[in-house]
């Protein structure tokens, strides 16, 4: 006759015996053959585009505190024509900025922006813009918009010169950023 404390003897050993068998199996994926499919994020897909003038009805509003004329509201839907249909559909570009008249002629802005389809959006990191005196040019501008809906989980980098944007879509996010740098 099997006594209760056998019993549970016979379950510790049996439960013990297959958490080994299990550990033993390997850890590592097999190595996969080449040109098969792989569990990683895909290429990137490199997207160009065409930028028109459009409707901006927001109204922007105007204040002064000191020496800054500070503009809010404003805003405008730009029509984008992009070599990836994903980015298509309605844009809004909104902005805020201060405007220094101190003398200085500097003008600090921050841009916000959404790409809006049927099948999801992308909305772009907020993003500071600068304009110095004597029309200094600072270069292009770096955006970067995360996937929703259907592109969750995709992001576009794209640099935009004189607002003709090219760039990529890339399957995840953007490495972390380093802590500062520092000697210490």
């Amino acid at each position: 006759m099997l006594s209760p404390s056998k019993a549970i003897t016979a379950g510790a050993i049996v439960f013990a015996i297959g958490g080994v068998m299990l550990i033993a199996q390997p850890l590592e994926r097999p190595p996969v053959a080449s040109g098969a499919a792989t569990d990683g994020p895909a290429p990137p897909v490199a997207v160009t585009a065409t930028s028109h003038a459009g409707p901006c009805p927001g109204a922007d509003m105007t204040e002064t505190i000191g020496f800054v004329e500070r503009t809010t509201g404003g805003y405008c839907h730009p029509t984008w024509d992009w070599s990836d249909d994903r980015l298509d559909g309605t844009v809004t570009w909104a902005s805020n900025g201060d405007h220094y008249t101190d003398g200085s002629g500097l003008t600090v802005e921050g841009l916000s922006m959404s790409f809006e389809n049927d099948e999801g959006a992308w909305r772009m990191r907020p993003l500071p813009l600068l304009e110095f005196p004597d029309a200094v040019d600072t270069g292009a501008d770096v955006w970067i918009l995360d996937g929703e809906g259907a592109y969750e989980g995709l992001t576009a980098v794209l640099v935009v010169d004189e607002y003709e944007p090219h760039g990529f879509i890339i399957d995840g996010d953007l490495p972390p950023a380093p802590e500062n740098a520092s000697t210490k």
